[in-house]
Protein backbone atom coordinates (compact mmCIF):
# COMPACT_ATOMS: atom_id res chain seq x y z
CA UNK A 1 0.00 0.00 0.00
CA UNK A 2 1.63 3.28 -1.19
CA UNK A 3 2.14 5.99 1.34
CA UNK A 4 -0.66 8.34 -0.19
CA UNK A 5 -3.10 5.38 0.48
CA UNK A 6 -2.52 4.97 3.70
CA UNK A 7 -3.29 8.55 3.92
CA UNK A 8 -6.45 8.29 2.21
CA UNK A 9 -7.68 5.77 4.45
CA UNK A 10 -6.55 7.14 7.22
CA UNK A 11 -8.65 10.26 6.34
CA UNK A 12 -11.72 8.42 5.67
CA UNK A 13 -11.60 6.30 9.39
CA UNK A 14 -11.62 9.59 10.66
CA UNK A 15 -14.47 11.57 8.12
CA UNK A 16 -16.37 7.91 9.43
CA UNK A 17 -15.81 8.25 13.13
CA UNK A 18 -16.79 12.14 12.69
CA UNK A 19 -20.46 11.00 11.75
CA UNK A 20 -21.00 9.61 15.17
CA UNK A 21 -19.77 12.22 17.48
CA UNK A 22 -21.62 15.16 18.71
CA UNK A 23 -21.81 18.68 16.53
CA UNK A 24 -23.90 20.34 18.52
CA UNK A 25 -26.15 21.00 21.28
CA UNK A 26 -29.67 22.38 21.16
CA UNK A 27 -32.16 22.25 23.97
CA UNK A 28 -31.27 19.11 25.75
CA UNK A 29 -30.51 16.81 22.72
CA UNK A 30 -27.26 17.10 20.37
CA UNK A 31 -27.13 16.56 16.77
CA UNK A 32 -24.55 13.51 15.83
CA UNK A 33 -22.87 14.26 12.62
CA UNK A 34 -24.56 11.75 10.89
CA UNK A 35 -27.38 14.32 11.41
CA UNK A 36 -25.50 17.12 9.40
CA UNK A 37 -24.19 15.09 6.67
CA UNK A 38 -28.00 14.32 5.95
CA UNK A 39 -29.33 17.45 6.14
CA UNK A 40 -26.64 19.59 5.85
CA UNK A 41 -26.86 20.42 2.40
CA UNK A 42 -30.02 22.64 3.00
CA UNK A 43 -27.54 25.48 4.61
CA UNK A 44 -26.96 26.49 1.37
CA UNK A 45 -30.50 28.37 1.84
CA UNK A 46 -29.24 30.51 4.09
CA UNK A 47 -25.91 31.06 3.17
CA UNK A 48 -23.64 28.35 4.87
CA UNK A 49 -21.81 26.22 2.20
CA UNK A 50 -19.67 24.33 4.62
CA UNK A 51 -21.13 20.97 4.15
CA UNK A 52 -20.22 20.83 0.23
CA UNK A 53 -16.35 20.13 2.02
CA UNK A 54 -17.83 16.33 2.52
CA UNK A 55 -18.07 16.05 -1.47
CA UNK A 56 -14.41 17.72 -2.00
CA UNK A 57 -12.80 15.24 0.68
CA UNK A 58 -14.22 12.30 -1.32
CA UNK A 59 -13.37 13.83 -4.82
CA UNK A 60 -10.26 14.51 -2.59
CA UNK A 61 -9.99 10.63 -1.54
CA UNK A 62 -10.79 9.45 -4.66
CA UNK A 63 -7.68 11.61 -6.74
CA UNK A 64 -4.74 10.04 -3.44
CA UNK A 65 -5.71 6.45 -4.43
CA UNK A 66 -5.73 7.05 -8.11
CA UNK A 67 -2.75 5.16 -10.01
CA UNK A 68 -0.68 8.60 -10.29
CA UNK A 69 0.18 10.36 -7.44
CA UNK A 70 -1.30 13.85 -6.96
CA UNK A 71 -0.47 16.77 -8.72
CA UNK A 72 1.18 20.07 -6.93
CA UNK A 73 -2.08 22.46 -8.76
CA UNK A 74 -4.25 19.71 -7.87
CA UNK A 75 -3.60 19.79 -4.22
CA UNK A 76 -3.49 23.64 -4.52
CA UNK A 77 -6.92 23.86 -5.99
CA UNK A 78 -8.78 21.68 -3.21
CA UNK A 79 -6.85 22.90 -0.47
CA UNK A 80 -7.81 26.75 -1.59
CA UNK A 81 -11.75 25.84 -2.12
CA UNK A 82 -11.53 23.74 1.24
CA UNK A 83 -9.69 27.12 2.74
CA UNK A 84 -12.99 28.80 1.43
CA UNK A 85 -15.62 26.65 3.13
CA UNK A 86 -13.59 26.23 6.40
CA UNK A 87 -14.02 30.41 6.41
CA UNK A 88 -17.45 30.12 5.80
CA UNK A 89 -18.31 27.56 8.20
CA UNK A 90 -16.50 30.15 11.04
CA UNK A 91 -19.43 32.18 10.67
CA UNK A 92 -22.03 30.12 11.32
CA UNK A 93 -23.73 30.61 14.57
CA UNK A 94 -26.85 28.38 15.37
CA UNK A 95 -29.22 25.74 14.18
CA UNK A 96 -32.64 26.75 13.24
CA UNK A 97 -35.41 25.76 13.85
CA UNK A 98 -39.30 25.23 13.32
Amino acid sequence: MSCWRLYALLIALLWCAALFLPVERSGQEWTTGMDWLTFGWLGMTVGQFGWFGNLLIWAALYGLCSVRPPTRNGGRIAASVLALLVLNTLFWHSTYSD
